[in-house]
């Protein structure tokens, strides 16, 4: 079969076949007019023999009824309806067509599937009807009656001259054609309108059917020059004289007759003519161009030996690459334009030029031209990609990005490979020793090269608001944002993302809206642009979240993908794969860092020592280049409260493999809060330890910096501002830990102006700033601490600022020893400020104390200061009958001022061990804590401590819980506090006799009833009597071995209060013996166990054997407790700093007492280096 284009009116058809498709920007595209020849064409029946009637069959019937000698169908029709009448006329046309023995064919089917956006037929017969219901592409409305028209939609199928067995009439006649327009006058005006906006192709007409004369020349008679061209499709077989007249009436013939000529069966000529047609429409249809793909450009198979031989013969690999460059350029013409290509596309970009990889030395041997184009392509497509430069080519590529530099590229794509390298992310993958470096000559190179690139001074400015966006450099953010052009809608939204970081929403509203609308008109004019469609989905997307927020529109999600799906440019789906590729990372992550059990027994896979390779751009990596390339804000509204892009943020710098101190940058900017999750994953105390100091003192000055900006901003963006600022402060909170006395200082002194602020006025500020004062003051020494001292004490107490909750921050420097005070009239004001400040009735003066306790203790006040204090807690004439409801336990005031000591003492020991309520916290802690205070030591009288022992030990929480527990853990710190009462002040009061069986029982019945081990240690008490020592021994036993931390730490307490009873005991030196291996072994509570062991070392508990076998254990294990090694989410992760610092008190007190070693010393020395202050200053405890 011949080919249709090399017919004549092949430029024609094409242009048929566009509008058909829509290639070009058309309104409608193209209708079809249907005549009787394609009727004949395309319908089946059983009887192969038979055709469908046309035209000139119902002549020919009609002549011979009538015996006339007319050759006009039309007149025939006429004379017929005159003689016999309008039903015989019609029952000789249903007798003749018998619709019902025809059913459509394939070509009707075909026909029907392609775009027309309507159909119109002068045929009777109701094939297309028929054949329209087993379309299921396209639904296609049926129009009988010109009433129809009004309810149906297009597509339509309009049956314009009637249906036979349907219609009252069937046009045929003169006199039918004659009233038509009157008659049928909508069907006119339908007609009008599908001519005027759409072109219109006419199929099964011959250039003398008379339907086809009728409607060609009420067209010509009525729309003149209004319609669009009319085509006339068929094997026309046109003389020269009949094309020039149809020309003349605006009708385009499409004739096939040459394609067909070789058959001589006019029927079998004309179907075979309407299957080229309908065949070659098909053909012409576009390929979609969300379906572009790039191109294969690698060997799909090798011969022997080829696949090593791109590796060893650099010349085959460069001719290899050079043969590959016509069909990269290909792509890259072709290219639709998608601002962010679908995945898939970018991996196969990503992954094209592959065979063989581009090395600096294999392109070495290309021609020069080449090189150069080939390195673009690669640069074009790594752009799309977002993938990193290769750093073997970063030479060759700054070899051809200057344009002053002349090369085959012209200049603009020379400044397109500067540009692309200008990338703050992909720095990460460059030498350290190219970065600053490669940054100031590439933007010397864009900057005076700018003419030639209308985006060049954008991209410089760009690149330098993301560098500082990135490093929290708020100030010269703001600068270099504002200095951004609005010069397209991209730029607008890139530039409004940055506003955001600055708190300018509604600047960055205004511009994604304009920007929106922008692109909007522009897609209006160009439908198919996916260039343009894709960079109107990202605005939508940004317009449909704010919108979201604000809840002023509804915005159905399944309607916004429908606009963009079909394209491959749905933002949704694009983020949505991000994320799930994140997700699969965090995932694999997780089960790299497990033991794998394996079925059989004993064997098991160690995760940790998995390598795994992949292939493509990180997902972390297109996530940020995303954020970048498209200017999508971390947050919405002032209050942070919508996450645009913060949730793909918040999941990256979980990725192990993303850099360190862009991780913890990124979880600043990411973090809504100062409580964000984000911020204490990111900024652990583990994590904080595991920074390199350099990196810590970037971060400090970054946190330093954004408190600075956003205080000068708080007037203006007062909630925005605030956020930031305690964000900041609490991240420099958690840094301060790390640095040395004298930086630590000054983030003190910051804390302190800070208070002083109206931003302290926040109460959400309280807590960062409190976590201020107290981590950077335990970053600093306490002998340097004092140097603090008035500024601790000048910081405002809660009274000073009206605060009403308990969150205030109060530092105190707890350590005075041999602090020597100066005469400082400041000094002396600020004491005398704080003493007057002093309320006895107001619990709130407990803060004012306790800075005041310390100056007290270590004799600071002078006997003036003394007095005032002693005054305004006791009042002038204090009668000591009760103690001053100042928020402090009793027992404190044995260490403050008083008029009468011994009163005071008297009043406290009533109060203790007299009191009826002996169960209130107040008097259970006292009684613990002055039996075991050196300068004010008090204890109870045996009848006291008998008394005592009954009354505590009848104290049940069952009757104190709650039905939903919330007070389980303050009942659990009451029988913790009765212990200690017991083990510190009662017990050792007993004699004797009173270490009875009733007494044991009732101690017994309080563990038991209680359900808690927390007594055991005083039960050890209970030994001096013979009786109770296997069972108590059982019981530490017990406990020491069991998987609950909480039992083994207070069976370890037990096992220390019962060396002290008792010193010479062999149970006793065997539990301590193994209390000391249990070390290596009893991984969850070391801290109990180690801390006890040192106790025992300190009070002389610990036999040689014992500290033999502690000083060879002690290093290796102290080298195991590395931060880098602990996983911080485990209990000895949780505790590993205290961990340390006991195995350094022990290596301490060993190598004091006779066990020096030189791996004692060398954890001791390594601690003084430690990063967390714990540890560093151990010798403080």
């Amino acid at each position: 079969m011949k080919d249709i284009k090399t017919i004549a009116d092949y430029a024609v058809f094409k242009k048929l076949a566009s509008a058909l498709w829509q290639k070009e920007y058309f309104y409608h595209g193209a209708a079809i007019m249907i005549g009787a020849g394609f009727s004949r064409c395309s319908a089946q029946s059983g009887d192969q023999h038979i055709k469908m009637p046309i035209w000139w069959d119902y002549a020919k019937l009609l002549k011979s009824e009538l015996q006339s000698n007319v050759d006009d169908p039309l007149r025939l029709a006429e004379e017929y309806y005159a003689f016999f009448g309008k039903e015989a006329l019609h029952d000789l046309i249903k007798q003749k067509l018998n619709d019902l023995a025809w059913q459509p064919g394939d070509l009707t089917l075909n026909l029907l599937n392609l775009p027309w956006s309507e159909v119109l037929t002068t045929n009777w017969d109701t094939l297309l009807e028929r054949a329209s219901t087993q379309i299921y592409e396209r639904n296609y409305s049926i129009v009988i009656k010109p009433e129809d028209l009004s309810s149906r939609l297009s597509p339509r199928i309009v049956k314009l001259h009637g249906t036979i067995n349907t219609t009252t009439d069937l046009i045929f006649t003169q006199e039918d054609f004659r009233r038509y327009p009157e008659k049928y006058a909508a069907f006119v005006n339908f007609a009008r309108q599908v001519f005027i906006e759409n072109e219109l192709c006419l199929l099964g007409f011959s250039g003398d059917d008379p339907n086809f004369l009728q409607w060609a020349g009420w067209v010509r008679d009525n729309l003149a020059g209004h319609s669009r061209r009319i085509y006339l499709v068929g094997a026309l077989n046109l003389s020269a004289t009949k094309r020039k007249y149809l020309e003349s009436i605006n009708i385009a013939p499409i004739d096939l007759a040459e394609l067909v000529d070789e058959f001589d069966d006019h029927n079998l000529k004309h179907t075979r003519a309407t299957e080229i047609f309908i065949n070659a429409l098909y053909g012409h249809k576009p390929i979609p161009a969300y379906e572009w793909e790039p191109q294969q450009v690698s060997r799909t198979s090798f011969a022997e030996g080829q696949h090593e031989r791109v590796y060893n013969d650099l010349p085959f690999a460069a001719k290899l690459l050079e043969e590959q460059l016509p069909k990269l350029e290909i792509d890259r013409d072709t290219y639709p334009g998608w601002v962010v290509a679908p995945e898939l596309t970018r991996f196969k970009l990503f992954d094209q030029i592959s065979d063989p990889y581009s090395t600096s030395e294999n392109i070495q041997l290309m021609e020069v031209n080449k090189r150069e184009q080939l390195l673009y392509e690669i640069v074009w497509r790594n752009r799309l990609s977002f993938s990193p430069p290769n750093p073997h080519l970063l030479e060759d590529f700054l070899k051809i990005c200057d344009p002053t530099i002349p090369c085959s590229l012209t200049k603009k794509q020379q400044l397109e490979i500067a540009i692309y390298l200008l990338n703050p992310v992909f720095f990460e993958f460059i030498p350290n020793s190219f970065n600053y470096n490669l940054e100031q000559k590439l933007i010397s190179i864009i900057q005076s090269n700018s003419n030639f690139h209308e985006d060049a001074l954008n991209e410089v400015n760009y690149y330098y608001s993301l560098k500082f966006r990135d490093e929290l450099d708020y100030k010269r953010l703001e600068f270099f944002s504002n200095e951004i052009k609005i010069t397209n809608p991209e730029w607008a939204l890139k530039k409004a993302a940055l506003l955001c970081e600055l708190g300018q929403f509604d600047i960055a509203e205004t511009l994604i809206s304009n920007a929106y609308d922008e692109r909007k008109i522009q897609l209006r004019q160009q439908p198919n642009s996916i260039s343009i469609r894709s960079r109107l989905a990202w605005s939508h997307y940004l317009i449909f979240a704010i919108k979201r927020l604000k809840n002023s529109e509804s915005i159905d999600p399944n309607i916004f993908t429908k606009m963009y799906e079909e394209f491959l440019c749905d933002p949704f789906d694009i983020v949505k794969t991000i994320v799930k590729d994140i997700d699969e990372l965090i995932d694999e992550q997780k089960i790299d860092n497990r033991i794998e059990p394996l079925f059989e027994p004993g064997n098991y896979r160690d995760n940790r020592k998995t390598v795994r390779f992949r292939n493509g751009v990180r997902a972390w990596l297109i996530a940020i280049s995303l954020q970048n390339h498209i200017g999508l804000p971390m947050r919405w509204s002032s209050g942070l409260s919508m996450s645009i892009f913060s949730r793909i943020a918040i999941k990256i710098v979980q990725l192990n493999e993303f850099p360190t101190c862009s991780k913890m940058l990124l979880a600043i900017r990411t973090a809504d809060s100062d409580k964000s999750d984000v911020i204490k994953e990111v900024f652990s105390r583990i994590e904080v330890a595991k920074l390199a100091i350099e990196d810590v003192n970037f971060l400090i000055l970054i946190c330093e910096q954004g408190i600075d900006y956003w205080l000068t901003q708080f007037n203006s963006k007062k909630e925005f501002a605030s956020v930031k600022i305690r964000i900041s402060t609490e991240v420099l909170a958690r840094l301060s830990i790390r640095i040395d006395s004298e930086k630590a200082k000054q983030i003190f002194k910051r804390g302190c102006q800070l208070a002083t602020l109206p931003v302290a006025s926040d109460i959400r500020l309280h807590e960062p700033l409190s976590n201020l004062m107290t981590h950077s003051l335990s970053a600093i020494s306490q002998i340097d601490q004092q140097d603090l001292l008035l500024e601790t004490l000048n910081f405002p107490t809660v009274f000073e600022t009206n605060n009403r909750l308990n969150r205030w921050a109060n530092p105190i420097i707890e350590n005075l020893a041999d602090y020597k005070r100066s005469s400082n009239l400041a000094f002396d004001r600020r004491v005398a400020e704080l003493i007057d400040s002093i309320e006895p009735n107001n619990e709130k003066s407990s803060d004012v104390l306790s800075r005041i306790k310390p100056l007290v203790i270590f004799d600071v006040l002078n006997e003036e200061e003394k007095q005032k204090l002693c005054n305004k807690l006791w009042g002038k004439n204090p009668t000591y009958e009760s103690f001053p409801q100042v928020g402090f336990y009793p027992h404190a005031f044995l260490s403050l001022p008083s008029k009468d000591y011994q009163r005071v003492k008297s009043l406290l020991s009533s109060y203790l061990y007299e009191n009826d309520n002996c169960y209130e916290n107040s008097v259970i802690a006292g009684i613990a804590s002055i039996a075991i205070d050196e300068d004010c030591k008090m204890l109870p009288t045996r009848e006291q401590a008998l008394e005592l022992f009954d009354k505590l030990t009848m104290w049940r929480i069952g009757d104190k819980l709650d039905p939903l527990g919330m007070n389980e853990s303050e009942l659990l710190y009451k029988i913790r506090w009765i212990n200690y009462a017991l083990v510190q002040s009662i017990l050792p009061m007993f004699e004797l006799e009173d270490f009875s069986q009733e007494n044991f029982r009732k101690l017994q019945s309080f563990c038991k009833e209680n359900d808690t081990v927390r007594i055991l240690p005083a039960l050890t008490f209970f030994t001096k009597n013979a009786s109770f020592v296997d069972i108590i021994h059982s019981l530490i036993k017990n406990n020491f071995y069991q998987a609950d931390n909480k039992r083994v730490g207070w069976a370890a307490e037990a096992i220390y209060t019962w060396r002290k009873i008792d010193e010479i005991s062999p149970i006793v030196n065997q539990l301590v013996t193994r209390l000391i291996y249990s070390i290596n072994i009893n991984q969850t509570n070391l801290v109990s166990i180690l801390s006890i062991v040192y106790r025992l070392l300190n009070f002389k508990y610990l036999s040689n054997n014992d500290k033999e076998l502690l000083s060879e254990t002690l290093p290796i294990f102290f080298d195991s407790t590395s931060y880098e090694l602990i996983n911080e989410k485990s209990i000895v992760g949780a505790n590993i700093s205290i961990i340390r610092k006991l195995c350094v008190m022990l290596g301490d007190n060993l190598s004091k007492n006779g066990m020096e070693s030189t791996e004692l010393l060398r954890i001791i020395e390594e601690a003084k280096t430690d990063p967390l202050p714990e540890v560093r200053y151990w010798y403080q405890d």
